[in-house]
Formats: structure tokens, C-alpha cells, sequence
């Protein structure tokens, strides 16, 4: 067609033409995915099964000696808790309060763990690792100072809840939820306000609970990491962090692949090496929490208690450090991790029959 010719689609037709195309096209391969859900993810799940009888194999033992540390873990905290909450409550105990409610937390993260590692996801185990050892670091500190910094850690929640508020209420628009009402927001900061006039502009920091501790007008998690006594697993903590943030070294470090591997491997689903650091990392940091809960309490049945779970933990480690030695000295020999790889396609390309 020539030039100015009033029948020539215009760069806006053209563009509306492809829009059109790619929806329509878009929408035939969802609902041909949609028909295909079925029998591509029982082939899919099939080979998932596959891969955690071997992941079993290698792992199994060690995984059971985590299972029943953790479950001991509970069993202690929840008798503990069963047994002197009445006192507790009645002496407005809020080291109890912190301790009990932190050690449940710990509990349950060492089960996401282990969960986590059962399917064969160390890297995002070791992950949730670093939650558990700021569990452990928050109870080591209220262990060690008592009564008042545990107060000032519940009290904490109002700061954080009327950053939380202020926040939800900048964004509820864009996101499509209801905003909270005047009177909602003026109470939250009320909240903040009346705090901040009892402890000072300095609890009003991330980590403000702790600042009269640590002589510190804005406490940083490593400080309260060093004066709970736990500094030097920062190098633990820092390398758990690379696969939470989306730093390089998230992609060149991972737990989960073997030394230098990131060239040619690409993991993107689930893997047999890498357990050994956070399954005794687990062990010992759940170990930590459960004794400063029960440590407080002068109680030979509890120390008992406390004793046989350090054994456990003990040959929770050694298991998982002799599985992996094995494991590693079997790579040298045959260099190809374990990994998980689908089966059947669940989307259908160009080109595939």
C-alpha cells in the first residue's frame, strides 16, 4: 500500500491486533494446560515419590533423630509451660510469657525445617534456620537480663503495630482493601506516642525493646546477637541470608549444589546434598531455646530432661556430619548431585507433539 493510504492499519491497529492474539492464544493454552492438569501432574508426582525414596535412603536416619529432638523439644516446653503457668500468670511472670510463647515458635520452625528437608528444599531450610536463630539469640538475651527487657519486648508491639497501620493505610488503595477509619489510625499512633513518652524516641527503633540494655539509642540485631553471647554464628547467619535476599550470592552459593556448579546446573526444584548444616544447625539452636526456657526453673526433672535432649542433639549432628562425609566422598567419585526433574510437560510448546 502506498504511503498516507487511509486503508493501512495504523501502528495502534497493529499493536491492538498482536494484544488481541497473544489473550486469545494465552487463553487456549491455559485451558489446554487446565485439561492436561491431571495426568501431567500424576506423572510429575510420580517422579517426586521416586526422588524421596532416594532422599530417604541417604537422609532417612539422620531426618528421624531430628523428628524426635524436635518432638522431645515440645514435650518438655509443653509440660514446663502445663505446670508452672498458673504461678506465672499470678506473679505476672513476662520472662515466662516471652520464654514459653518463643520456645512454641521454635518448635514449630524446627518442624518447617524438617518438613523442608524431608522433601529435599536444604537451602530453604537453612533459611528458616535463620529464623530460629533469632528465636534463639531473643531468648538467650531475656534468659540473661529477666523481667524488665522481656516487658519491654511485649510492649514492642504497639511500635510495630502502628508502623504496621500507617503503612497499610499509605498503600490500601492501590492494593483494593478497605482502609482503616480515622479513629483506628489515631489510636495506633496514641498507642506508639504514649510508649515512646514512657521509654524515650529510642524504643520507637526496629529494635527499641532492647535499647536500655544494650546502652544503644538504635539497637541492631548483631548487637543483641553479641550481648545474648551468640556472635560468632553470624557467619552461619549471614550465609542463610543469600537465600533470602536476591543477592549474587544467592545464585553462586547454594547449599543445595555442589562447589562451583552454578555454570552449568540451574536448581530450580528440589536436591539430596546440603543437609548436614541445617540439620545441626536445627538441633543446636532448639536445644539452646528449650534450655532457656526450662533453666529458669530449678527443677531436677527438667534438667533431667534438658540433659537427654543435649545427648540427642549430639547424635542428631553426628548423624547428619557422617552422612554427608559419606555422601561427599561418594561425589568424588561419581560428581552428579541428585536432583529432582519433572517428567511429563504440563505446558505444550511450539514444536511439541
Amino acid at each position: 500500500m502506498s504511503k498516507g493510504d487511509p486503508t493501512s492499519p495504523t501502528r495502534g491497529d497493529i499493536v491492538e491486533t498482536i494484544i488481541d492474539t497473544v489473550d486469545g492464544s494465552g487463553e487456549r493454552l491455559a485451558n489446554d494446560t487446565l485439561k492436561r492438569m491431571k495426568t501431567a501432574l500424576r506423572t510429575h508426582h510420580e517422579g517426586s515419590r521416586t526422588f524421596e525414596k532416594v532422599l530417604r535412603r541417604r537422609w532417612g536416619s539422620a531426618l528421624d533423630m531430628m523428628e524426635l529432638l524436635i518432638q522431645m523439644a515440645h514435650e518438655i516446653g509443653d509440660e514446663f509451660n502445663s505446670r508452672y503457668r498458673p504461678d506465672a500468670h499470678h506473679a505476672n511472670d513476662y520472662s515466662f510469657e516471652v520464654l514459653t510463647h518463643l520456645h512454641g515458635r521454635g518448635c514449630r520452625v524446627s518442624r518447617e525445617i524438617h518438613a523442608l528437608l524431608r522433601y529435599g528444599y536444604p537451602s530453604g531450610a537453612l533459611a528458616r534456620w535463620r529464623a530460629l536463630h533469632e528465636v534463639t539469640v531473643v531468648a538467650n538475651l531475656i534468659r540473661m537480663h529477666g523481667g524488665d527487657v522481656a516487658e519491654r519486648y511485649l510492649r514492642h508491639v504497639d511500635i510495630e503495630d502502628s508502623r504496621a497501620v500507617v503503612e497499610y493505610q499509605k498503600h490500601s488503595t492501590k492494593l483494593g482493601h478497605s482502609p482503616y477509619t480515622e479513629l483506628e489510625v489515631a489510636q495506633a499512633v496514641a498507642r506508639k506516642e504514649a510508649l515512646l513518652k514512657e521509654y524515650g524516641s529510642e524504643f520507637g527503633k526496629p529494635y527499641g525493646w532492647a535499647s536500655d540494655i544494650l546502652k544503644t539509642s538504635d539497637p541492631k540485631f548483631a548487637e543483641i546477637e553479641e550481648k545474648a553471647g551468640l556472635s560468632h554464628m553470624r557467619p552461619y547467619y549471614r550465609f542463610a541470608s543469600h537465600d533470602i535476599h536476591c543477592g549474587p550470592m544467592g545464585i553462586r552459593r547454594n547449599v543445595g549444589m555442589p562447589d562451583d556448579s552454578w555454570r552449568t546446573l540451574v536448581l530450580a526444584g528440589a536436591t539430596n546434598l546440603g543437609f548436614a548444616d541445617p540439620g545441626q544447625l536445627t538441633a543446636l539452636s532448639l536445644y539452646q531455646t528449650t534450655a532457656c526456657l526450662v533453666t529458669t526453673r530449678n527443677e531436677v526433672e527438667f534438667l533431667v530432661g534438658i540433659k537427654a535432649l543435649d545427648v540427642i542433639r549430639e547424635r542428631t549432628v553426628q548423624e547428619f556430619v557422617r552422612i554427608q562425609t559419606e555422601q561427599e566422598r561418594q561425589m568424588k567419585l561419581m560428581p552428579t548431585p541428585i536432583v529432582h526433574v519433572s517428567g511429563r510437560k504440563l505446558f505444550k510448546w511450539s514444536g511439541q507433539q
